[in-house]
């Protein structure tokens, strides 16, 4: 009977919650409806989640798992790049039922709920009461850093899954049931899949704390061995559940972004860091963010309940390791001005991410259960004097209060896509700059690329290509691939794909950028700015193709097919000197292309064939089928010869030629290569990376495991 209640009660205060939460959504983003768009608050919304998200919808739509994005730059991995979610199950489902903008509605709701209903579960499973449970439930979802989530989507699937992380280890601390490390796993992955990586790492860490501290003060002494046994299954497990994204990412784009693993300094880790005085003015109840919690009720209220909770009779044990995690978290986030973030960067991982308040998600966490333990104190101490109903009476106004505070300051100001009516939706999920663009694109049947030379603004549509199915150089991603990086030589140290030919912002000169857009395909320019028309002409040296007041756009005679045929290659010792190769003055792109020193031995026909005083100028070699993840050609030689097809060369990609594989080789430094024999192929060149099937039997096997498991458990207990 208790656990058949103790189940109804948790059912109706997840319906109260996600009403809760839909409430709040309907209020903040559709009827208060804000506007502003020029922010780096709803940046990486509009820049970077957004246009996945519809890139998403529509290959789910056609029947397709996105795998590879070849509308950016010359391509690059949307699956291993788990930023983008395509593999985080919830944004899965939402992005294939339905549009994209109610997915961005149901997928916020949900995790807010998430967020809600397991600190709600939390709280109740530490014996809290109902108001204070309730308070918890209301104030870790609306905090600061899951508000910000609305806009950084991927902090938002990544921190709603921490209350449930702490649950289920709890639970596993005091009955050390296999049940209680399946849901552990699974929730560790989920909170992996999200795509927020530094915020699970602090989770993780701060998980690992509270199971040490859960081990010597919750675990029976006879039970510790199992409880670790336990968690060591755990995880084993969540690995096996995230192995999906967790190979692809782990193996080939953290090794091949930009951003990678490599360390930065203590100054680059600390940046942004929470002053002295603000972070020691939170402390004491004041907030240290704009959308904070607490900004009426301190120090009248807050103060008292934080002391309350601190004090708490009978989780005294709680209340101090949540006090002292509190003051270690408020000194992280001081960055290298304090004590803590020094030593924490010289640990493993330490120096990998900056930003140290991002772990304020767990210090909001760790406050709003001192909050609540404060209710619950006040409650009992109030019970203990016989008065329950001026007890009952007190918990609830306090947890009205507090939360009604909480409420009044989640107000936004910055706009929303999922506002499709709103005048700012326009050039985010109504019209885009390459309409112009696509329909000549279409026309011609060929598949070069566009470069748009347009104004780095938040009003302007990055990833327009992606959402257009148009090739586009170039384009704004914040995990691209070092490729790029290492062909463009961007002046910008931090770099996300801007560039711009009108004002050149890389190390080349004119007319090298030129020649390397040729060689990459670029074969239109195209530009809003009638001030920037005439630069820009000069430089694509063509004519003008098309004028509208959304474009002009202007022909490039010189660039080169997406896809030919060169009998003449020339051997650099490794990628960089392979692509200086490509600027020399002897270097003839419509003769030659470059290969790196390995590929030597295999392509040595070709090197013969640069001894001829006149060698075969290319020959365009005919894409007759193209899919992201699939691209069929057709070539045709007249002797030994190496096709270039101006895609990105990365891991994953192999290729068939006549229907059986050869060996890829990376052409031009970036591109894919495949040498050929005389006469007449077909060439396949397929994305299938072995990670990805190899981390699909992985997730088969861990949930086999965990039904083996549960299932055993279950005939144990009812035994």
């Amino acid at each position: 009977m208790t656990t058949f209640r103790s189940r109804g009660s948790a059912v109706i205060a997840l319906l109260l919650l996600a009403g809760a939460m839909t409430l709040f959504w309907l209020h903040r983003i559709h009827l208060d409806r804000p506007g502003e768009t020029n922010s780096m608050i709803n940046a990486d919304l509009l820049s970077f989640t957004w246009p996945n998200l519809v890139f998403l919808h529509n290959e789910l739509q056609a029947g397709r798992l996105p795998t590879w994005n070849p509308y950016q730059f010359a391509g690059e991995p949307i699956l291993a790049n788990h930023l983008a979610g395509v593999l985080y199950p919830p944004n899965l489902l939402a992005a294939w039922l339905f549009s994209p903008a109610r997915a961005l509605d149901i997928l916020s709701i949900f995790h807010f709920t998430v967020s809600a209903f397991f600190s709600w579960l939390l709280c109740r499973r530490l014996g809290l009461g109902t108001a204070a449970a309730a308070t918890a439930a209301v104030m870790y979802p609306l905090s600061t850093p899951m508000l910000t989530g609305v806009y950084q989507v991927s902090f938002l699937f990544t921190q709603a899954w921490l209350p449930a992380i702490l649950w289920s280890l709890h639970g596993l601390l005091e009955q050390p049931r296999p049940r209680w490390s399946i849901a552990l796993a699974l929730f560790v992955a989920l909170a992996f899949a999200g795509g927020h990586t530094q915020g699970l790492l602090y989770m993780l860490q701060f998980a690992g704390l509270y199971a040490a501290f859960g081990i010597w003060r919750l675990t029976a002494a006879r039970s510790r061995l199992v409880v670790a046994g336990w968690l060591a299954v755990a995880a084993v497990l969540s690995i096996g559940f995230a192995a999906p994204q967790l190979l692809p990412t782990a193996l080939h784009h953290a090794n091949e972004a930009a951003r990678g693993l490599d360390g930065l300094t203590l100054a680059e880790a600390s940046r942004n860091s929470v002053p002295w005085n603000r972070m020691l003015w939170s402390m004491l109840g004041a907030p240290f963010a704009s959308h904070g919690s607490f900004r009426f009720i301190w120090p009248i209220l807050g103060l008292p309940l934080l002391v309350a909770g601190v004090a708490h009779s009978r989780l005294r044990d709680h209340a101090l390791f949540l006090a002292a995690s509190a003051i270690l978290l408020g000194l992280f986030m001081i960055g290298r001005e304090g004590p803590v973030f020094p030593i924490y960067y010289r640990l493993p991982l330490g120096d990998v991410f900056r930003i140290p308040p991002r772990i304020a998600f767990v210090y909001l966490l760790v406050v709003t259960m001192l909050v609540a333990m404060g209710i619950d104190s006040i409650e009992a101490i109030v019970k203990r004097g016989g008065r329950v109903r001026l007890a009952h009476g007190l918990a609830i106004a306090a947890a009205f209060t507090v939360c009604l505070d909480v409420y009044l300051r989640t107000g936004q100001s910055y706009y929303h896509p999922s506002i499709r009516s709103s005048p700012a939706a326009h050039s985010w999920t109504g019209g885009s700059p390459l309409d112009p663009l696509r329909s000549l694109a279409r026309a011609s049947g060929d598949y070069g690329r566009t470069f748009l030379d347009f104004d780095v603004s938040f009003e302007k549509q990055p990833k327009a290509g992606m959402m257009s199915s148009v090739f586009v150089v170039p384009d704004y991603e914040p995990a691209i691939p070092d490729a790029y990086r290492a062909y463009f030589r961007p002046l910008m140290p931090l770099w996300h794909g801007s560039l711009s030919v009108s004002r050149n912002d890389t190390e080349r000169e004119p007319a090298q950028l030129k020649r390397l857009l040729d060689l990459m395909a670029v074969d239109r320019y195209s530009t809003p700015s009638p001030d920037r028309f005439r630069k820009l002409r000069r430089f694509a040296g063509g004519r003008i193709e098309s004028r509208s007041d959304r474009a002009i756009v202007v022909s490039a005679p010189t660039a080169l097919p997406r896809s030919y045929t060169v009998t003449c290659v020339r051997t650099a010792a490794d990628r960089e000197t392979a692509i200086d190769l490509l600027l020399a003055a002897d270097f003839d792109p419509h003769r030659q292309a470059s290969v790196t020193a390995e590929a030597s031995n295999s392509l040595a026909p070709l090197l013969a064939g640069c001894s001829d005083s006149d060698p075969e100028a290319l020959r365009e070699a005919p894409i007759s089928y193209y899919t992201n993840d699939e691209i069929a050609i057709d070539a045709h030689c007249s002797g030994p010869c190496l096709l270039v097809l101006s895609d990105l060369y990365y891991p994953g990609w192999r290729v068939e030629v006549d229907g059986r594989e050869q060996p890829l080789y990376a052409a031009n430094g970036i591109f894919r290569g495949a040498a050929l024999a005389s006469g007449d192929h077909r060439v396949r060149f397929v994305f299938a990376p072995l990670s990805i099937r190899i981390g699909a039997g992985l997730f088969g096997v861990a949930v086999l495991a965990s039904l083996g498991i549960a299932y055993r458990d279950r005939h144990d207990h009812a035994a």
